[in-house]
């Protein structure tokens, strides 16, 4: 299953009034933060990782790929499959 989501990559960047935005490629401003301490490290930490969601997204469907077919030895002390299934289900809406 594949998500209706607008296609990376995103940026963040400041934006009118002193707003944060988070960008898209063609320039549609996707989320819009209030200028409210806008410029604290949180705010540009948050916009950064929600801006480089569409590219986690990616990876996490590659590393699916690659993993599902090699899959994890016994001897690992933790099976990471399961992991990057549900961040993709979450990041898809299905969790």
């Amino acid at each position: 299953m594949s998500t209706k989501h607008t296609p990376g990559p995103w940026t963040c960047a400041y934006g009118r009034a002193g707003s944060f935005e988070i960008v898209s490629v063609d320039g549609s401003v996707l989320c819009i933060r209030s200028p409210w301490n806008y410029r604290c490290k949180e705010s540009v930490d948050n916009g950064s990782l929600i801006a480089a969601a569409p590219d986690l997204l990616e990876a996490l469907r590659l590393a699916e790929e690659r993993l599902g077919s090699h899959p994890v030895s016994e001897n690992d002390n933790y099976d990471v499959l399961p992991k990057i299934r549900a961040a993709i289900a979450a990041a898809e809406g299905r969790s």
